[in-house]
């Protein structure tokens, strides 16, 4: 997955893509400016999502939304 892909999508903020190389697992971590933003965007997101399982030789294991509790800079 590309951030050209991401960035267009309303409401997206930001994304951060974990490898555990040793495990060979992965996770992604997607952060939207609202949970409207968050819902509106999931057909989208799930394409994205499949399209980069499929790149990558990988499955998806689960999707889970959780809201932000607190954030530290």
């Amino acid at each position: 997955m590309h951030e050209d892909e991401l960035t267009p999508i309303d409401g997206f903020s930001r994304a951060y893509f974990l490898v555990d190389r040793q495990n060979g697992k992965g996770m992604s971590i997607t952060i939207w400016t609202s949970e409207e933003a968050l819902h509106a965007s999931a057909a989208k997101a799930d394409e994205l999502r499949s399209r980069s399982a499929a790149a990558g030789g990988g499955e998806i294991e689960s999707v889970e939304n959780y809201e932000i509790g607190m954030a530290v800079p």
